[in-house]
């Protein structure tokens, strides 16, 4: 299998075709694989989240005027995002009334 095509410039932005998969940079790369290992340290961590708010679209827009299906799609990505955060943000007190 080959590898991917690096895009020379990133945009800045959200992209029209939300479906486009992001090409990471090499140090977004060994952050995944180090926190998919459970191995990241805090750095990586740092970098790993940066780069998750961008692949999933949190900060931007979901609405792309050319196309509903491109919104609904962005809208999609978001919502994972979020959900991320959301969990983030839970209190310990609250996370302690949770079914183990």
């Amino acid at each position: 299998m080959s590898e991917p095509v690096r895009r020379k410039t990133r945009t800045v932005g959200p992209s029209r075709e939300p479906w486009t998969p992001y090409i990471p940079s090499k140090s977004e790369a060994f952050a995944v694989k180090a926190v998919v290992s459970g191995k990241a340290d805090e750095e990586q961590q740092k970098v790993f989240m940066a780069f998750f708010n961008r692949l999933s679209g949190v900060g931007d827009l979901e609405f792309r005027p050319e196309s509903e299906r491109a919104s609904a799609f962005a809208s999609g990505k978001r919502f994972v995002g979020m959900q991320l955060h959301r969990i983030a943000n839970l209190s310990s007190e609250y996370i302690k009334t949770l079914d183990p």
